[in-house]
């Protein structure tokens, strides 16, 4: 068993939906990435001794034409790149992992709850060795090893009606844990203890699963009106609405409301999610802004 120290990085809060929804980054032009340094395109956070270390590039793709470089020099420092997402309390996060050109630096993904200071971790050691993890503990996957030079596919699930997290290479389940009262997940953090070789990282999908079933939703009676919107959209249930949001479908909060009348005025044409507070459940559902 060994022991990680992950990076300290800010937390941020959104609200899970009842739809189900996935969301993908794969670094691509048409998300709005270009070529370069990654810090602070699409709120993605690049840490360590300077920001210059991470970069979007066109090589060797695993889906698409453009993916994340962690680039080494053997340093010894810790160093990575993290980005904040709208919490996950039911579904997964899976993306796929290449370790570049050769073994040697310590490397982890890890999925972060931040208000219970937990992490989940994936570690893909500096001996060809992997180990996985909750809460910085971590323990080595016996018979298990990794090879630079090759894509691997990687997740995390978090199934919250059965209070379980499972973690998985290559679709095979690596281990399981039991979730903590109120677990969610609301930071991506991959990084690592520089020893000489970085790592890409390409094609995340964070799927949402939904949290309320179907007989809950007609027990509350919610009615969103009118959608599409032009100007103002309403919420209305004789339950207590709070927390209203809204967000692009990559997850970026938009706008804050007060008031289950929502001015939508300054949203450009498209589709957004609109994420609330009912009866201390997190619902989110669509809306088209025309």
């Amino acid at each position: 068993m060994k022991m990680i120290l992950f990076p300290l990085i800010l937390s941020f809060t959104f609200f899970l939906g009842n739809a189900q929804e996935t969301v993908k980054i794969s670094f691509e032009s048409s998300e709005g990435y270009t070529i370069g340094s990654l810090n602070n395109q699409n709120e993605w956070v690049v840490y360590g001794p300077s920001t210059d270390h991470t970069e979007v590039v066109d090589e060797l793709a695993s889906d698409g034409e453009q993916l994340a470089l962690l680039i080494g020099n053997e340093d010894v420092e810790f160093k990575g790149f993290s980005k904040e997402i709208a919490p996950l309390q039911n579904g997964s996060v899976k993306m796929n992992v290449r370790i570049y050109e050769e073994l040697g630096s310590e490397i982890l993904f890890d999925l972060l709850d931040v208000e219970l200071d937990t992490n989940l971790s994936i570690n893909f050691g500096m001996d060809g060795t992997i180990w996985t993890g909750m809460g910085g503990m971590l323990t080595q996957i016996e018979d298990l090893t990794y090879e630079a030079n090759q894509w691997y596919s990687i997740e995390f699930k978090i199934d919250a009606e059965a209070g379980k997290i499972q973690l998985y290479l290559e679709d095979e389940m690596l281990d399981e844990f039991d979730a903590p009262e109120n677990f969610e997940i609301n930071q991506l953090d991959n990084y690592m203890l520089d020893l000489g070789f970085g790592f890409y990282v390409d094609n995340i999908e964070i799927t949402y699963l939904p949290i309320l079933n179907t007989q809950e939703l007609d027990k509350v009676d919610v009615q969103v009106f009118p959608n599409p919107a032009t100007d103002f959209i309403t919420i209305q249930s004789i339950q207590k609405i709070e927390n209203i949001q809204i967000l692009d479908l990559n997850g970026r909060l938009l706008a804050k409301s007060y008031s289950s009348k929502i001015d939508v005025r300054s949203l450009a044409k498209g589709t957004y999610l609109l994420w609330y507070e009912l009866n201390g459940k997190k619902v989110s559902t669509k809306f088209l802004k025309k």
